[in-house]
């Protein structure tokens, strides 16, 4: 038994929802605990004299969780690695420019695939390597699993501009 395109392309926009809802859930929890425990440190440090030399790295792994989290949700939104330049020079040819920016954004996912290897290549290189971290004496190179996921994300999001964009393309030049 098959599932019906419209069922599979409904499966597949929930799946996409469904993740872009945690990534900007996790990116507000992240952003506001950074907030709080750097807000902590400080106090501690300024008013006591104290302070927790693990919270440092926490703070610092919530920053590298953030900044590619933040990242592939700008992707997911078109607002990364783009110059729009040549599509407001044509602004008025349609067919010219959505066929820039669908080479805009297969260009985009090809460095995200460069990328996501890249990513992937350095976790394994690290790997032998990572000391254990505050986090329940979980290896840091999990910390960095992030890397990899925020541009696989990126290279897929980009890649169904792609395939979108031409799909777009294709209606408006049948309608011409």
């Amino acid at each position: 038994m098959t599932l019906a395109p419209s069922r599979i392309v409904r499966v597949v926009l929930l799946f996409h929802r469904s993740l872009v809802g945690l990534e900007k859930t996790l990116l507000c929890l992240l952003l506001f605990s950074m907030i709080g425990l750097a807000f902590f440190q400080v106090v501690l440090r300024n008013f006591f004299d104290f302070g927790f030399v693990w919270l440092n790295e926490v703070l610092r792994a919530q920053v590298v969780w953030l900044v590619f989290i933040g990242a592939a949700l700008a992707a997911d939104q078109q607002r990364h690695l783009r110059i729009d330049l040549v599509s407001r020079l044509l602004r008025h040819r349609v067919v010219i420019r959505r066929l820039t920016d669908a080479f805009a954004d297969l260009f985009c996912a090809a460095a995200s695939v460069l990328l996501f290897w890249a990513a992937v290549q350095y976790i394994v290189l690290t790997r032998p390597f990572s000391p254990e971290t505050v986090f329940f004496g979980a290896p840091e190179w999990m910390l960095r699993l992030v890397i990899p996921y925020a541009f696989a994300a990126m290279a897929i999001r980009s890649a169904a501009f792609v395939v979108n964009g031409l799909r777009r393309l294709k209606r408006e030049i049948a309608v011409q």
